[in-house]
């Protein structure tokens, strides 16, 4: 299917992921680890950038590896499996379980302290489900590319994380 990625494609979306990185590394989120050691919100950004990068590549190969059929997000008519805004349980329910990987290796690593391994997860299924929402909308229409998409999923889960975790700090 033309969504199924090349090793060349892979290693490019490993490349835009750490851009995306780089931006909330900047002028996004300017606050750094200070000499105490606190949590910033560049740290929730980055692992939540990353969780959110793994739930919707998984989500998408799985969607469409295990379902023949998916739902367009923004009116549930059945759609193609790979189609831009359609989403599938299997799908789904992977990509929940990829943000849940990357985020609890993350606090294994002892990088995330592990009572942000809940926001950082959520932010991140909750990104692949806005990266979806875009899809449907935006890159369906040709108004945007799949990059743009991509960038602003990734974009919207870090700034859900940083900012939950704000509220209940």
């Amino acid at each position: 299917y033309h969504q199924n990625l090349t090793l060349r494609e892979a290693g490019f979306r490993i490349l835009q992921a750490r851009a995306q990185l780089g931006i909330t590394r900047g002028e996004f989120f300017p606050q750094i680890q200070n000499l105490s050691g606190s949590y910033t919100r560049f740290a929730r950004s980055t692992e939540t950038a990353l969780a959110e990068a793994a739930a919707d590549t998984v989500s998408s190969e799985c969607g469409q590896a295990l379902s023949g059929n998916a739902r367009l997000i923004t009116t549930f008519e059945r759609v193609p499996a790979g189609t831009d805004g359609g989403i599938t349980l299997a799908g789904t329910l992977s990509g929940a379980v990829a943000a849940t990987l990357v985020s609890t290796v993350t606090v294994i690593a002892g990088i995330l302290p592990s009572r942000r391994l809940s926001i950082v997860t959520l932010a991140g299924v909750l990104g692949m489900l806005i990266d979806s929402l875009l899809g449907a909308l935006c890159e369906r229409r040709g108004w945007v590319g799949n990059d743009a998409v991509n960038f602003t999923g990734t974009a919207f889960a870090a700034v859900i994380a940083a900012t939950f975790a704000d509220l209940v700090s």
